[in-house]
């Protein structure tokens, strides 16, 4: 795993280590990357392409204030075939893999935000697949 891919741009400022993230999004992105290799973060072929899809430090203006990429329990996943991998992220091998919740496509349409946060259990209506949520 490249620690570089998941942090933010001022990590190192703000001493942030893997113990800044809940252990299950770092397996969910471990196997993420087992099932789908290229899938990439921040950094794509070794530069970096974006600052805020993984945690998120105190000094980030996107976003809420207590949202799941603060906590560390979010990721928002690139790769090359999108749709594969959103797939699987709200299939029931995602939902086995820890993943609690995905942002629906309309609002990332070139991206797929997982996170570990606990649904909204009055919408989650089918409960062998992630929640789907609307921002």
């Amino acid at each position: 795993m490249n620690i570089e891919d998941i942090m933010p741009p001022d990590w190192q400022s703000w001493n942030y280590t893997l113990s800044n993230f809940d252990p299950t999004i770092l397996a969910i992105y471990e196997e993420v990357n087992r099932l789908f290799p290229g899938t990439w973060v921040n950094v794509k072929d070794g530069k970096r392409a974006n600052n805020w899809c993984g945690l998120r430090s105190p000094s980030c203006a996107i976003g809420a204030k207590n949202s799941a990429h603060r906590q560390g329990r979010a990721l928002d996943l690139h790769h090359a075939c999108l749709k594969a991998l959103r797939d699987w992220a709200t299939s029931t091998e995602g939902l086995q893999a820890g993943i609690m919740r995905v942002e629906c496509s309309m609002a990332t349409p070139t991206w797929l935000h997982v996170d570990t946060m606990p649904p909204n259990e009055a919408g989650w209506r089918d409960k062998t697949r992630p929640y789907i949520f609307r921002p």
